[in-house]
């Protein structure tokens, strides 16, 4: 038989129990909470300019509405109901009522059921901050909420647990504190509530849902409670307390009610100001927080989507549904550029297309690149606004055998060599896509990402020459950020938006140069040219003001976009009208159907300033030759434009003949030109069609004034003498054909086509 050791039984006494527990507590109780206990992150708030809210996003941690505010800024009516509802013993109990509590168990009890639970504000600050880490277990969740609450007043006054209850605490319609519930509910800043609305509040406490009858019981009781002791003149009846019991609720439910609605005019419906910009603004900063002012202007716009609703009524019978402006100011620093408005539909709250954002869709940009272009221009090849350009038919490889493009002018019509000034503000196809060939394509495609046209990804040869006439879409956001480089002088600026708290700047992209200042200076001067452009424009046309304003307007194919952009010295605007759809309109052009709402923009935005622009002191003003760009001579048509110090010229033009001069005065066509066919063009034959059905049109455009003998021959036949403009068919057979053209018997042109079966 094994005999085993006694073993020793070490026994604590009851008191080291005790003791322990003591020192255990004692030291959970001097343990400092952590800084972030009481989070006091707001839900990011949109404000404008002037204080308007124009959007208050919820709270990505906790998904609902919520706004911190200090207790200093609450009035004391509020904190004092707040207090007589939920605690009145706060300021003097130690985070726990044991009056209180024995009470409620009293109560318990005495009714078989749970009725009250004698929660301070502090305990119930407990729940809110510890809520999920609290045990399960209904007693031993009550005794850890006594533990905690009493932490929290040994290292927290009164002022700051009040403070954090109020901000905290939650009421109906997903939003929390009571700063934010005053919004929700009333539309007011707590500040302004009055001691019946403070009631309300006070009674919707930690309760998601309320029948009005409970509502006007609880709501009576407080009110009358409150008016004998803090309001004792009140004194208001039963009947008339109801009245307005009633009265609070239905507002609040039916306010409610509007915030499930994306159409109620309310300030916390989804940007009822400028919802456009709102979206805006959180797709571009979605982790952003607390109050933001932000650099948009709701006055500005709100009178910018009265103007462009109003104009839109007058389109739409022309096929024209649908608009969008933009409104960037220019600081006088020049930092960055700053949103003023933003407008992306006529209607927002349209069910079809109103949530799109027309400011920022990508869209055929038809004619308002070729500022770009010629800016290009000046910087690569130094060419100067009245540096001469063809005005006159081409025909452009494309790459595809056989496959030409032959661009042309809004008037079909071609005015021979012209002035860069002329051909920019008259609009000219045929020399912008001739200036995008002398470029390049890949130089002129890279300027456009350089610039902020983020949406290419195709690459140069897949848009090819028609960059120049837009077809590689742009956006009015893109348009109007690229158009402030002219006024600030050759720099792109970052675009502000907004202002958090701490001062720090929302930007957008990053400063970058697009072009020299001499070409800034000099296509401003172009756009801002009213004279030069009324030959395609006529005498009275919307980009007309009484002060100066440089402009330039786009028609994209079949009248689908209609386009303006603008400045002045401070302000930089970009209007689009067309259908979201793509569907065509009918004769709405930028200069009508755009120009019309720029123009009362224009006029909004700079009321009685009458804006200049400014050039260098050393710029001064020159009389050129139209034909030859130098010095004017005695016999030359002449035009002023401004010079800078370093452009030289000859002594005076001596190749213009009165003779020749007026000629070339008189000829606003130019000289004649072959139009049909074009170079390289491709014609085929349908055998199962008649050859006299399928003839080739001949089209030689000849100028009423002609000092020179014209002939032409095809393919190498018998001459034609031209006397005037020549139309006709040719009937031809399969193979290589040319026609000719010459002035007083010297080859001018030459153009070669195929006819295949």
């Amino acid at each position: 038989m094994k005999i085993f050791p006694q073993r020793k039984v070490l026994m604590r006494s009851p008191w080291a129990v005790v003791w322990s527990s003591i020192v255990a507590l004692f030291a959970f109780f001097l343990i400092i909470p952590p800084q972030d206990i009481f989070s006091k992150s707001s839900s990011c708030t949109l404000i404008s300019e002037e204080g308007t809210v124009l959007h208050v996003f919820r709270d990505r941690t906790v998904g609902a509405l919520h706004e911190w505010v200090e207790i200093d800024k609450l009035p004391a009516d509020v904190l004092k109901i707040l207090c007589a509802v939920e605690d009145k013993w706060f300021y003097w109990h130690p985070g726990v009522n044991p009056f209180a509590m024995i009470r409620a168990a009293w109560q318990n009890i005495s009714s078989g059921k749970i009725v009250s639970g004698a929660s301070t504000i502090t305990q119930q600050l407990v729940r809110i901050v510890y809520g999920d880490r609290l045990p399960r277990n209904r007693f031993a969740r009550k005794l850890v909420e006594i533990i905690l609450a009493i932490k929290l007043e040994i290292h927290y006054s009164k002022r700051e647990i009040l403070e954090a209850y109020v901000n905290l605490v939650a009421f109906p319609g997903n939003c929390i504190g009571i700063s934010m519930a005053s919004r929700m509910m009333f539309n007011r800043d707590p500040r302004q509530l009055t001691v019946e609305e403070s009631c309300a509040l006070a009674v919707f406490i930690r309760r998601t849902a309320m029948s009005e009858d409970a509502f006007v019981r609880r709501f009576e009781r407080l009110l009358l409670k409150i008016s004998e002791k803090e309001h004792a003149n009140v004194n208001r009846a039963r009947v008339r307390v109801r009245e307005i019991a009633a009265s609070i609720f239905t507002n609040i439910h039916r306010r409610q009610l509007k915030g499930t609605n994306p159409i109620a005019e309310n300030q916390f419906n989804p940007g009822s100001v400028a919802p456009h910009f709102v979206a805006y603004f959180r797709e571009n900063f979605p982790t952003a927080k607390g109050t933001i002012v932000t650099t948009l202007s709701a006055n500005l716009n709100c009178t910018v989507n009265e103007i462009l609703r109003n104009e839109i009524a007058s389109v739409k019978k022309f096929g024209g549904n649908n608009g969008a402006v933009l409104v960037l100011e220019i600081p006088p620093d020049g930092s960055a550029l700053l949103l003023r408005a933003m407008v992306g539909s006529v209607d927002y709250f349209d069910e079809n297309e109103g949530q799109v954002n027309g400011t920022i869709a990508i869209r055929q940009a038809g004619s308002t690149l070729k500022p770009f272009i010629y800016a290009l221009a000046i910087d690569l090849f130094n060419y100067r606004p009245w540096t001469q350009v063809p005005d006159m038919p081409f025909a452009f490889e494309t790459g595809v055998e056989g496959v030409v493009f032959q661009p042309q002018n809004y008037d079909m019509r071609f005015w021979g060599n012209i002035p860069i000034r002329d051909a920019l503000a008259s609009s000219r196809n045929i020399p912008a896509v001739w200036l995008v060939r002398k470029i390049g394509e890949e130089k002129f495609y890279a300027f456009l990402e350089n610039a902020g046209f983020t949406h290419l990804r195709k690459g140069p040869h897949h848009h090819g020459l028609g960059m120049a006439l837009g077809s590689a879409g742009a956006s009015l956001m893109q348009l109007v950020k690229a158009y402030s480089a002219f006024p600030l002088k050759g720099e792109m600026r970052p675009l502000c938006i907004a202002k958090q708290a701490d001062g720090n700047k929302l930007l957008l992209d990053s400063p970058r140069t697009l072009f020299s200042k001499k070409a800034a200076y000099y296509i401003t001067h172009i756009l801002a040219d009213r004279e030069a452009r009324r030959r395609a424009f006529g005498k009275r046309n919307f980009q007309d003001f009484p002060f100066e304003v440089a402009t330039k307007t786009g028609t994209s194919s079949d009248y689908r976009d209609a386009w303006i952009v603008g400045y002045t010295d401070k302000y930089v605007v970009g209007v689009w009208v067309g259908n979201f759809s793509g569907n065509k309109m009918y004769g709405v052009s930028g200069g009508w159907g755009a120009g019309r709402i720029f123009h009362q923009v224009m006029r909004v935005l700079e009321g009685k300033r009458m804006p200049r622009f400014h050039y260098p002191a050393n710029w001064r003003m020159e009389r050129i030759c139209r034909i030859t760009g130098n010095r004017v001579g005695k016999c030359c048509p002449t035009s002023v434009e401004i010079v800078s110090e370093d452009d030289g010229f000859q002594s005076s033009c001596h190749s213009c003949s009165s003779a020749f001069a007026i000629a070339n005065y008189l000829q606003k066509d130019g000289p004649p030109q072959i139009i049909s066919p074009a170079e390289g063009e491709v014609f085929f034959i349908d055998p199962q069609l008649d050859l006299r059905v399928q003839m080739i049109p001949l089209i030689i455009e000849c100028p009423r004034h002609s000092f020179s003998l014209w002939s032409f021959q095809v393919n190498g036949g018998k001459k034609e003498f031209l006397h005037s403009s020549v139309r006709r068919p040719l009937s031809l057979a399969e193979g290589s054909h040319c026609v000719q053209l010459f002035e007083n018997d010297v080859l001018k042109q030459k153009i070669c086509f195929k006819i295949v079966k």
